[in-house]
């Protein structure tokens, strides 16, 4: 809702260089970079998802669940 508000576009499209947003991790949610597409599967980059201070890259499919939005700067 913040990102709209600002201007931004915000759906389910990913594409490199937007931010994908999950409701993982905690109540206020995550956001991870999105490196790359192919398909239905997006690779993101994030720190401290799985652990405080660490860098993470895996690959989701833009199906899941955990996946709230993409956020296009």
């Amino acid at each position: 809702a913040n990102s709209k508000a600002h201007g931004a576009t915000v759906n389910r499209t990913p594409a490199a260089g937007a931010i994908l947003v999950t409701n993982e991790n905690n109540r206020y949610g995550h956001v991870a970079y999105i490196e790359s597409v192919s398909g239905s599967e997006v690779t993101i980059s994030e720190w401290n998802y799985s652990g405080l201070f660490k860098k993470t890259v895996r690959t989701l499919d833009i199906s899941d669940k955990r996946i709230q939005g993409v956020i296009h700067p």
